[in-house]
């Protein structure tokens, strides 16, 4: 069915709407590997987080005028790679910041996804960059950090053919959203409303 949005992800769906071309709103970090690198165990790591993270399967809908979030069953993890290692040095350099710059300036479409692109650039024989864009709507900067730090045990299990080992989580961030529509309204946000009136 449809579920509500944060309060955080409401405010980031207006400004959608506003300047849909944006690219404001995209949060983009790197990962530098200097050893070999396994693309199959990468994508399927990445498969992993996925379906671990439902944030990461989410779209944004509208009806009637009102945002509502969905939640994919699954999603296919679009891993393109780019290998720079026969370019000279400064030409290298230049089209990575190319394939970065493309990676953010490509507006997210909120309704039909992806709000999570990819990329790996294969820049010498054992250095190696994960490129990650994502929609601020989905993630922020903290949570990116969580993302980068759980890709490793799920990476080692599928370069190993192993099962992956992460904990089922106990909420996913739609249990927030809807647990702070049902906290914030009436008697407290008057009372809140009345905090920023002093």
């Amino acid at each position: 069915g449809s579920l509500p949005l944060s309060f955080s992800q409401e405010r980031l769906w207006f400004l959608h709407q506003v300047e849909p071309e944006s690219s404001a709103y995209t949060i983009v970090s790197s990962v530098r590997f200097t050893r070999p690198l396994d693309v199959q165990a990468v994508q399927r790591s990445l498969t992993h987080l996925t379906e671990r993270h439902e944030t990461l399967r989410t779209t944004f809908v509208s009806q009637e005028g009102e945002p509502f979030l969905r939640i994919a069953p699954s999603v296919v993890v679009d891993l393109p790679i780019f290998d720079v290692r026969g370019l000279d040095v400064a030409e290298r350099w230049q089209r990575f910041a190319q394939i970065q710059r493309e990676l953010i300036e490509q507006p997210f479409d909120l309704e039909h996804g992806p709000l999570m692109r990819l990329a790996v650039v294969h820049l010498a024989d054992e250095e190696w960059s994960l490129l990650l864009a994502l929609h601020h709507i989905i993630s922020d900067r903290w949570s990116l950090g969580v993302l980068t730090n759980e890709f490793e045990a799920p990476y080692r299990a599928a370069a190993t053919g192993e099962a992956a080992s992460l904990p089922e989580l106990p909420i996913q961030y739609v249990d927030f959203a809807a647990w702070q529509r049902e906290r914030l309204q009436g008697s407290m946000i008057d009372s809140l409303a009345g905090l920023w009136a002093m």
